[in-house]
């Protein structure tokens, strides 16, 4: 991957444990990425009660990822009302529920800031090179 990859990173979560986790394919950074992918995920019907999914933008640099944005789908205690509906919906059965929903932002751990100011540090040299 190169340094402005993005993916989604997605997790079934039960009773707040995850179980499961998968990701999309990378796409280049930029504020309008849409993925069409699938991500399937297989519950039994008696987890589906507690079960959530969570969304989680990523920034891959180097070998690091780091989740700039959130959103988590189902039955857990930061869901809002909407995503709660979304989760309800599916789980009538209705055929293909797709629905757009904001990310939250998530908060940068002091690793992350570091790994973004080695970024912000090797474009830097990289730009000053390309000029010389």
């Amino acid at each position: 991957m190169r340094v402005q990859d993005v993916y989604v990173k997605a997790s079934l979560l039960v009773a707040g444990k995850r179980l499961k986790k998968k990701k999309t394919s990378a796409s280049t950074a930029r504020l309008t990425a849409v993925w069409n992918e699938a991500l399937t995920f297989t519950a039994l019907p008696r987890q589906l009660v507690e079960a959530s999914v969570r969304l989680e933008l990523t920034l891959h640099h180097g070998n690091h990822g780091d989740a700039v944005g959130k959103v988590t789908v189902g039955r857990d205690n930061d869901v809002g009302a909407e995503e709660l509906r979304h989760w309800t919906d599916m789980l009538d059965g209705r055929p293909a529920v797709a629905r757009w929903h904001e990310l939250r932002p998530v908060a940068m751990t002091s690793d992350t800031r570091h790994h973004h100011r080695q970024h912000q540090q090797q474009q830097q040299h990289k730009q000053h090179d390309d000029s010389h």
